[in-house]
């Protein structure tokens, strides 16, 4: 388990590219960032990953 946030990958063509960025944004992004802040990860285009941030619960 990676974190607690969904990855929406849009249609199933071109997948393994969108697995390699997911890797590297793994890799980049959420090392920096921490594996909890967004609570959706969105790889459906080709040139952009769009985060949805975790909403704080009181």
């Amino acid at each position: 388990r990676v974190g607690d946030h969904l990855v929406y990958l849009g249609k199933l063509d071109n997948f393994e590219d969108k697995l390699a960025r997911l890797k590297e944004f793994y890799k980049k992004g959420l090392n920096q960032v921490g594996w909890n802040k967004y609570s959706r990860i969105n790889l459906e285009f080709s040139n952009q990953i769009i985060c949805t941030k975790r909403e704080n619960k009181k």
